[in-house]
């Protein structure tokens, strides 16, 4: 076999056979300095932006950014990620009129369709869970129907261009074919946020958006240092809080540990000021999984490092106290409360979950004029827009995308597996949070759906399946 990125000449392939078997295969890794120029580059500039120019500088950063970035596939998914959680405020007379996201999107689509153009979506497509198209497909078949027959398409649009998301960040990451550096691109994509609290700490920067709740008796400051609101950013600091757990629990370096522990407090912090009670406890969730897969990958020693994670974190808890307790107590309170998951949520997810099974066709209109609210959680949202079928597809296709993306640790071997399995993490805990948000055009989570759908995105593990369908190895 020739080295990770060569061509492969499937008779004469002995390490794919190795590999099959369970031995270690040796992959030689490609540099690429001008991805890492490009997504450090992208990175800085968007995190910097807001303080020079507000949006409009945020609305040249993402130029250049895209400039930088639509040479490089890894580069293109982090900008995805990126943009979704950008420091935008709304649109000014006169600039430009749609968000850093809509706007990266549609210049990442038609990139897309240049290249790796219409053949490397049909091959994305057909790397893809079987089951996880299958779900794509009812879901969107059922809203669509749904949103004819009911004269309102807004649903149908929204879950358009989630859908188009899904199939323009599957065909990069086949592009890609390296889980490190999708790894890499989501982890950045996702710090982005968090850097801004930064600045908002220090004072050289304005919140998108601050929210005051008084649920407990307690005043509770809620703030977004995206468009979006806390919940949202609450979702995207869980997955990377995960991913930092697991990081530094599979790591052999004492100073990407220590960076690793550095970030994963920055990220923590970042939770507890957005107030977001599912952010909280799927990051708990996140980390629990992220010992698990940690422990099968490195043993005994990861349960070692377990220990030392939580006493480390317990001591780091106990000394910053006094500036994150009364926002945590406070979050942790709101459970209990008349809005927390001991009331008004869980009526209003059986109020939506038996419109759904009593309603053959939906009406979503119908439903916020009656409840006047949404039933903040995707999942139902999917059903209330597209009936019983709507909600069965898109349960079934987040199902689908973790199974596939837990198949695909299962079947990696060497340090792609600690890659493979952060990817998985990824995909759980997002899957978990949007059990919280009404979003079906959440950007991360279509994204994410589409990496972990794909069938190992592995140079040399999409090598050794083309040779066993081809007949060289027996699968």
């Amino acid at each position: 076999m020739d080295a990770y990125y060569g061509s492969y000449a499937y008779p004469e392939m002995p390490q794919a056979s190795a590999a099959y078997s369970g031995a270690e295969v040796f992959v030689q890794r490609e540099a690429h300095p001008y991805r890492v120029f490009a997504i450090t580059t992208s990175l800085l500039a968007l995190w910097i932006a807001p303080v020079i120019g507000g949006d409009k500088a945020v609305f040249f950063a993402i130029l250049g950014s895209l400039a930088l970035c639509l040479c490089d596939s890894a580069a293109c998914i982090f900008l995805m990620i990126a943009s979704a959680g950008a420091h935008y405020v709304k649109p000014e007379a006169g600039g430009f009129t749609v968000s850093p996201t809509q706007l990266v999107g549609l210049v990442l689509l038609v990139r897309c369709l240049i290249s790796p153009g219409i053949g490397g979506i049909a091959r994305a497509m057909s790397a893809m869970n079987r089951a996880a198209l299958g779900f794509l497909v009812l879901l969107f078949t059922s809203i669509f129907i749904t949103g004819f027959l009911r004269s309102y398409l807004q649903d149908a649009y929204t879950l358009l261009t989630g859908v188009i998301t899904f199939f323009t960040i599957a065909a990069f990451a086949l592009q890609c074919r390296d889980s490190r550096w999708v790894t890499i691109a989501v982890l950045l994509g996702l710090l982005l946020p968090a850097l801004y609290y930064l600045l908002i700490w220090v004072g050289v920067l304005t919140p998108v958006s601050v929210s005051h709740i008084d649920p407990t008796g307690e005043l509770q400051v809620r703030i977004s240092s995206g468009r979006s609101d806390p919940n949202y950013i609450g979702t995207l600091m869980a997955s990377c809080l995960s991913i930092f757990a697991l990081l530094f629990l599979a790591t052999k370096s004492m100073l990407m540990r220590l960076v690793y522990v550095a970030l994963g407090c920055l990220i923590f912090v970042v939770v507890v000021e957005t107030g977001s009670r599912a952010a909280l406890a799927v990051s708990f969730i996140g980390v629990l999984v992220a010992f698990w897969l940690a422990a099968k990958i490195k043993g005994a020693r990861a349960i070692g490092l377990m220990f030392m994670l939580f006493i480390l974190g317990s001591v780091l808890g106990v000394a910053s106290w006094g500036i994150i307790g009364g926002r945590l107590t406070t979050t942790l309170g709101r459970f209990m409360t008349d809005q927390g998951l001991a009331g008004g949520r869980i009526e209003l997810w059986t109020r939506a979950t038996l419109y759904i099974l009593t309603t053959p066709i939906p009406d979503p209109q119908g439903w916020f004029f009656v409840v006047s609210q949404v039933p903040h959680q995707t999942y139902l949202s999917a059903g209330i827009a597209g009936g019983l079928a709507g909600l069965i597809g898109m349960v079934g296709l987040a199902t689908a995308s973790c199974l596939q993306g837990m198949r695909n640790v299962k079947f990696t071997t060497g340090t792609d597996r600690i890659w493979q399995s952060a990817l998985f993490l990824t995909v759980l805990t997002i899957a978990i949070s949007v059990c919280s948000i009404t979003t079906l055009g959440h950007k991360f989570m279509w994204s994410m759906f589409a990496i972990c759908s794909l069938r190992n995105i592995q140079k040399d593990h999409v090598a050794e399946m083309e040779a066993a369908a081809a007949g060289y190895y027996p699968s």
